[in-house]
């Protein structure tokens, strides 16, 4: 079988599906399509890269998509795996040929301040064309049944697996410090402005840690909030690259994931990488990837209070965090290893070749 994984992200999405060709790469011939300068990532599988301009309505950018439909008309994969969904690919697809094509929609909703009047229509174009939908949760599963009903047949569940994309970056010379990290984009449905409301309490319980803020995307929104916080907020507010990513991470003590709204969470994923405690918002599908009580604290959204107090409870209880290093480390293990993953989509993979999915 030949396996074709396509993303047109340079960070995030190219990490997933380089560690997704890296896991098919022991079931069959698996190649990660992508922009210029992610190969890297790919250690086992293949890796072709394509010159993509960064913003996705450059006229150039129909150059790229050519490029990809010449690539799957000339090496005819049995599936293209699509990792994320451009308004584009739906046209682009219809000239795969016979490839079948499988997507994974890491997000059923638009988070807010990203919606866009077209979405709706290219997205349910987009569902109609392919063979099987990947969603990350049974709860998203709900949700996508509500809004498409006729797609339901197409809906396969597996949860986000482990993020180990920036384990070679790690240093045994980087020891925990008194850290809250606070990692990713800053947009407005990770809600930033919570955590920063939560730092009256922090600095009171917590006066010797620091609050860190990494992460590419407009701040200017929090500056009042971060002006009253003073230099308990450390903010880091670019591009993080990858070595660095894997600084922050060993540093932190401890996670926040303050998010109003999500589907599911890379975040998540490289924090279980580093068994890092986690404190989450009950949003999306992340509840049922963390225990609470066990691999983190799950909290109410849009409560600042509730987060300072999980922060708190966590960074005065080592002995807790340690036994929640060793439950991520087993969770990771049993439920979201790459390895079960890759076993579990090559099944589903050849049922669609062979007509029987969907059921």
């Amino acid at each position: 079988m030949k396996v074709f994984v396509l993303t047109m992200s340079r960070r995030g999405l190219c990490h997933v599906a380089a560690q997704l060709v890296d896991s098919l790469a022991v079931h069959c011939d698996a190649t990660l399509i992508a922009p210029n300068g992610t190969a890297d990532y790919v250690e086992r599988g293949r890796a072709i890269e394509i010159d993509l301009p960064f913003r996705r309505w450059n006229p150039l950018y129909a150059f790229g998509l050519l490029k990809i439909i010449l690539l799957v008309r000339k090496y005819k994969p049995d599936i293209v795996h699509i990792q994320d969904l451009h308004p584009l690919f739906y046209i682009t697809s219809l000239f795969f040929g016979k490839a079948r094509v499988v997507l994974t929609l890491h997000d059923i909703n638009e988070h807010p301040g990203e919606e866009l009047w077209y979405a709706s229509i290219t997205r349910k174009m987009m569902f109609k064309r392919c063979s099987a939908i990947v969603i990350h949760g049974r709860s998203l599963r709900d949700l996508f049944v509500s809004r498409y009903p006729d797609i339901e047949n197409k809906l396969y569940v597996l949860y986000h697996p482990v993020n180990r994309v920036f384990d070679k970056w790690r240093s045994d010379g980087v020891q925990e410090e008194k850290q809250i990290l606070f990692f990713g984009r800053i947009v407005k449905y990770k809600g930033l402005d919570i955590l920063l409301k939560s730092v009256p309490m922090l600095r009171k319980a917590l006066p010797d840690y620091k609050v860190i803020v990494a992460g590419s995307g407009d701040i200017s929104e929090y500056t009042d909030l971060l002006k009253e916080c003073g230099d308990y907020v450390v903010v880091d507010n670019r591009q993080i690259p990858d070595d660095v990513v894997a600084r922050y991470y060993q540093k932190a003590e401890i996670i926040a994931m303050p998010y109003i709204e999500a589907s599911q969470s890379g975040i998540l994923a490289t924090a279980y990488a580093f068994q890092k405690p986690v404190v989450v918002t009950k949003v999306g599908s992340l509840p049922e990837v963390v225990d609470d009580g066990k691999t983190g604290l799950l909290i109410e959204p849009n409560d600042p209070v509730a987060l300072a107090e999980a922060i708190i409870k966590l960074a005065s209880n080592k002995e807790l965090r340690e036994k929640m290093k060793i439950a991520v480390r087993h969770k990771v293990e049993k439920d979201l290893s790459w390895e079960a993953a890759a076993q579990r989509l090559f099944g589903m993979y050849q049922a669609i070749i062979e007509g029987n999915f969907p059921r």
